[in-house]
């Protein structure tokens, strides 16, 4: 596969790219605590560089997290899929893992092979200056059509409803201690914005 950089210290330009206002409520890890220390040993936002035909294979984002991608120079053509949803041509091997073909086989291959009856992906270009947000449990796939291709790319998990999804992934994760945080994290936060009509201890 052509070569595909990520680069998780991206330039000094870069870091001072305001977070688009997606949702209402602001990124849980900056409210949570427990989620902050969770996820500061992960890397959540990444400079990516790659030439035509380099890409991402289809996955989830960790944690239970969503993602927005904006493309600085060139164009890439994705293909999304609902949670729940297995991608045609990703194989399930057992809890949290997955085989996945290269982002060209896939658009070249498995795409135009689907059936009638199989689900067809969301399948859109970016350019430079378009921003595309991927919901929590979304899978997604990302093929670069040119050479260059620039991206930058954070995760997110914007507001409360997103706490039950992070915790549950943490949990599955092996972090218990952070997904009891998160839990408590938003209990509180419910009971402080309830207008005490619900027991909350």
């Amino acid at each position: 596969e052509p070569l595909y950089l990520f680069d998780p210290k991206p330039p000094m330009a870069l870091r001072a790219l305001r977070p688009p206002q997606l949702s209402a409520t602001p990124d849980l890890a900056r409210q949570c605590r427990g989620l902050a220390e969770a996820l500061a040993t992960v890397t959540r936002g990444w400079l990516l560089i790659g030439g035509a035909g380099s890409g991402s294979r289809f996955h989830i984002d960790a944690y239970g997290c969503g993602a927005w991608s904006v493309c600085l120079e060139g164009r890439k053509r994705w293909a999304l899929y609902p949670p729940g949803s297995l991608p045609p041509g990703v194989i399930d091997m057992g809890p949290g893992r997955f085989a996945s073909p290269s982002p060209v086989f896939w658009f070249s291959e498995v795409l135009p092979s689907l059936l009638p009856a199989q689900r067809p992906p969301i399948d859109l270009v970016t350019q430079a200056g378009d921003l595309l947000y991927i919901p929590p449990g979304w899978w997604h796939c990302v093929l670069n059509l040119t050479t260059p291709c620039v991206a930058f790319t954070r995760n997110v998990a914007y507001g409360l409803r997103a706490a039950s999804a992070v915790a549950a992934a943490l949990s599955a994760a092996g972090r218990p201690d952070e997904a009891a945080a998160v839990q408590r994290f938003a209990w509180r936060s419910h009971c402080d914005e309830s207008d005490n009509d619900e027991p909350c201890g």
